[in-house]
């Protein structure tokens, strides 16, 4: 991988951070009124994801030797990570 892209990856994953703080506290805070569990795939419908979240996953993937297609999923209205209702890359972590 280029040193450039290494250097964006490295930002992604700070603000990847910060979010996932920010959305633990607000998850915490708000735990009794979610409806979202494993397997629910409802706010992974009718989007895209961003060019640099579309290549960080990938790359995050391939570093830990999933093998991994897009086929079927680049035109279906959902997320093209998702796979039996859940996101590749966060299946794995268990989250």
């Amino acid at each position: 991988m280029k040193n450039s892209e290494n250097i964006h990856f490295e930002k992604y994953k700070v603000l990847l951070n910060e979010i996932d703080q920010h959305t633990a506290f607000l998850e915490d805070m708000h735990h009794e009124y979610l409806k979202c569990r494993n397997g629910c795939a409802l706010c992974c419908i009718d989007f895209s994801v961003l060019p640099i979240e579309f290549y960080f996953i990938l790359n995050e993937l391939r570093n830990e030797n999933l093998k991994f297609s897009l086929e079927g999923n680049l035109m279906n209205d959902v997320c093209a990570f998702l796979k039996n209702n859940l996101c590749s890359k966060r299946c794995k972590n268990g989250k």
